[in-house]
């Protein structure tokens, strides 16, 4: 099989068919560039350094900002200060007002004994036989006196009634009322 060309090349003798008459010209080769011309033409295919741009993404799109307010330190100034804006805008959004704060007084409805010295220690804590201090509820509902509660103390530190009483004379008569707590004061063996 031979190989039959694409475009065929015009024989000769189909010169004088043609419709305008005259054969076809080649073309002639382009005049050469002016020295300006051809130097930039060697400028541009000189391979370049690539310059130190930021990446191009969406959110310097986004911004429209030029690349040379990217590339300076007022970028980075401009970030801080509007950082700086937000969390003063929050603050004072969330974290504003005046705080009501109550000192710590201890037990919520603690009937304070008299008796109990600031800074001895709870039963249970405390060595065994040691001075200590116990808080029992009033879980009945009525009022009681303190003395009530005395023969529960007994109860609970195998400590004499009598010895609790010595131990609390001025708190005997202090009055307890329904989900109060009474400190009592558990003497030394």
């Amino acid at each position: 099989m031979t190989e039959q060309t694409r475009f065929p090349m015009p024989k000769p003798s189909d010169m004088g068919s043609m419709s305008s008459g005259r054969a076809p010209t080649i073309p002639t080769p382009a005049p050469s560039p002016s020295p300006a011309v051809a130097r930039s033409w060697q400028e541009d295919s000189k391979p370049k350094a690539q310059a130190q741009t930021m990446p191009e993404s969406n959110v310097v799109k986004d911004l429209r900002l030029p690349l040379s307010l990217l590339n300076t330190k007022t970028f980075l100034a401009i970030i801080v200060v509007v950082f700086l804006i937000g969390i003063a805008f929050g603050g004072a959004l969330f974290g504003g007002g005046s705080k009501n704060t109550q000192a710590n007084t201890g037990l919520k409805g603690l009937v304070r004994n008299t008796d109990v010295e600031n800074g001895l220690t709870r039963c249970g804590l405390a060595p065994r036989g040691e001075r200590c201090v116990l808080y029992v509820m009033n879980n009945i509902r009525r009022e009681v006196k303190a003395s009530e509660l005395f023969d529960r103390a007994a109860q609970m530190t195998g400590v004499a009634r009598y010895r609790i009483d010595l131990a609390n004379v001025a708190y005997t008569t202090t009055i307890i009322k329904p989900g109060q707590i009474a400190q009592i004061a558990i003497p030394k063996d």
